[in-house]
């Protein structure tokens, strides 16, 4: 996928707009609804082209693309700026596609993307080490500063903050700022409280469009609610992924509801459901998204000793196994995990010249014991001597983990059993 991702980038320059916006479509079609002027398309749409390099940086470590595209980007956030002008505040685009509550205004949907955009291009300019534009002409604290800004006047305009409510609270409402981190921390609380009200309003089910159903999955996952997440997928009638299931689906649909005539049935813009399999449920992160998503972690630095992250969010009666891989740049990481009663068992294989922190979740009665496996008899002894550093390492790197009520432990490459008894 990582050549893929790289033409999409690639596409959405070659295609952009002479006031440095890209467009709705690449190659462009004539498309520009809600655009932000000349041609181009809304804020949303373009936000593909600095988001994408992102998680190439991410998952990749590209960088090279980074610096090939930054020109490109700069002026994308410079019609952002300007756009938005002195009230921080960015009026456009066509908000949260297909979501089935009442839609915010196009000032909430804008200046959150307005304030990703900045993060963004903050994260990508520290990776290339840049303190100006590419044309020196604009010193990146400028941009810093904006973003706390744009932070301050968002939260100003629509939190309400003895309710902890964004605007009317709705899903969508609440899941955005809380993810991209507009919240204060102190707020984070009752805006999460806010959420999860609304959800239950709706009997478990999701109201968000393409955009807020991805941050729904995932704010409700870091803030510790991914039973709530792992529920919203699960419904079984409208609306929601089971419904589509019901209905004989067999790809995603373009819209939550049936459609004979407009919609099409094989569209990926609510597939976030699969990320968050993979993150929540099996529990492979190759960052720390417990930690802001727009700041640089060990795991950033790119093809050196790799650092990432095993933590299943979702151990419920409802869900008692998973298991599953990830063809990583460095190898193949596989989990397999089930709950034996109270016990929690562990399978998980980790690629040679890598490390992970391994997580175990709920309310841990005991601190995880991870041992690694015997795959041939000739790997007995090596084994053991590895088993007894582990060991070692295990005394100094297992540590309680409040925010999530878990234990966690380094390990370094190879294949290991941990269990740990649970309390969910």
């Amino acid at each position: 996928m990582e050549n893929l991702y790289r033409k999409r980038v690639r596409d959405y320059a070659d295609a952009v707009r002479s006031n440095g916006g890209f467009t709705e479509t690449s190659p462009f079609v004539g498309i520009a609804d809600a655009g932000l002027g000349g041609q181009a398309g809304p804020v949303g749409w373009g936000t593909m082209h600095p988001q994408l390099q992102w998680l190439l940086h991410r998952y990749y470590g590209e960088e090279v693309l980074l610096d090939e595209q930054y020109e490109a980007t700069s002026k994308w956030l410079s019609l952002l700026k300007q756009t938005a002008g002195p009230s921080f505040i960015l009026n456009n685009g066509l908000g949260d596609w297909m979501l089935l509550s009442a839609a915010p205004p196009a000032t909430f949907t804008g200046t959150f993307f307005y304030y990703s955009n900045l993060r963004i291009y903050l994260y990508i300019s520290s990776v290339l080490n840049k303190h100006h534009d590419r044309n020196n002409t604009v010193n990146l604290a400028e941009y810093a500063s904006i973003a706390n800004s744009t932070a301050a006047a968002f939260n100003k305009l629509f939190l309400n903050n003895s309710t902890g409510t964004y605007y009317k609270g709705t899903q969508t409402e609440q899941s955005l700022p809380l993810w991209v981190g507009l919240v204060a921390p102190g707020d984070r609380p009752k805006v999460l409280q806010a959420l999860l009200d609304d959800i239950e309003t709706y009997k478990g089910h999701l109201t968000t469009g393409c955009f807020g159903i991805n941050y729904e999955l995932q704010a409700l996952t870091e803030l510790g609610r991914a039973n709530v997440a792992h529920d919203i997928i699960n419904q079984p009638d409208y609306p929601g992924y089971g419904y589509m299931l019901s209905q004989n689906a067999t790809t995603l649909w373009e819209s939550w509801f049936w459609s004979d005539n407009t919609y099409s049935h094989n569209h990926a813009m609510f597939g976030s459901v699969g990320e968050w399999f993979f993150k929540a449920v099996l529990g492979i992160n190759l960052y720390n998204a417990s930690v802001d998503p727009y700041q640089q972690q060990p795991s950033d630095t790119p093809r050196q000793h790799q650092l990432f992250y095993i933590q299943p969010r979702v151990i419920t009666s409802k869900l008692t196994w998973a298991r599953g891989s990830y063809s990583s740049m460095y190898g193949v990481i596989r989990v397999s995990w089930q709950l034996d009663g109270s016990t929690f068992i562990l399978d998980v294989t980790i690629p040679a010249n890598t490390r992970a922190i391994v997580t175990i979740p709920g309310i841990t009665a005991t601190p995880p014991q991870c041992q690694p496996t015997m795959q041939h008899h000739h790997q007995q002894q090596q084994q053991q001597q590895q088993q007894q550093q582990q060991q070692q390492q295990q005394q100094h790197s297992c540590y309680d983990n409040p925010l999530n009520m878990a234990y966690s432990v380094e390990l370094g490459s190879g294949e290991y059993v941990c269990k740990s008894v649970v309390a969910l």
